[in-house]
């Protein structure tokens, strides 16, 4: 259920380029990122959001990566096979690290969370947890090393 990754397996250059060509592409970002940063968004104003699901998850982070290596290879050119699954992989971690970001700063800003009323106590707590960056930090830290 939860992603391993082998970081012996994963070629970093191939990963920043991507990720850095698939985050200014905005055919992409429209039809793909877009979508599944206002997911994320609604679990994070519904309190349904935590980091080491979304940043963990199999399926979700080989379904990211695989989308966005195959959408990069189909128009620049060169053959995906080459990649390791584990290349993969670490693209599908930081495509979703993006898109984290760019769903906890909108959340930041969201209607429910600014103004909570009593209907709205649970979405208030997420804005707790949603603005407290040590947390997150924390756990990017732990995962990472």
């Amino acid at each position: 259920m939860w992603v391993k990754i082998n970081h012996g397996n994963v070629n970093q250059t191939e990963v920043d380029d991507i990720v850095l060509t698939q985050e200014n592409n905005g055919d992409f970002h429209h039809r793909f990122v877009e979508p599944n940063t206002n997911a994320l968004l609604k679990r994070m104003v519904g309190g349904k959001f935590t980091m080491k699901e979304a940043m963990e998850k199999k399926g979700f982070v080989e379904r990211v990566g695989r989308e966005t290596v195959n959408d990069y290879f189909k128009n620049y050119g060169g053959v995906p096979h080459g990649l390791t699954s584990d290349t993969k992989k670490k693209v599908g971690q930081e495509m979703i690290e993006q898109m984290v970001d760019n769903a906890r700063e909108r959340a930041r800003t969201h209607p429910k969370i600014m103004k909570p009323n009593k209907r709205h106590f649970m979405e208030h707590e997420s804005h707790k947890r949603i603005t407290d960056d040590n947390n997150i930090e924390q756990h990017m830290r732990k995962m990472y090393n």
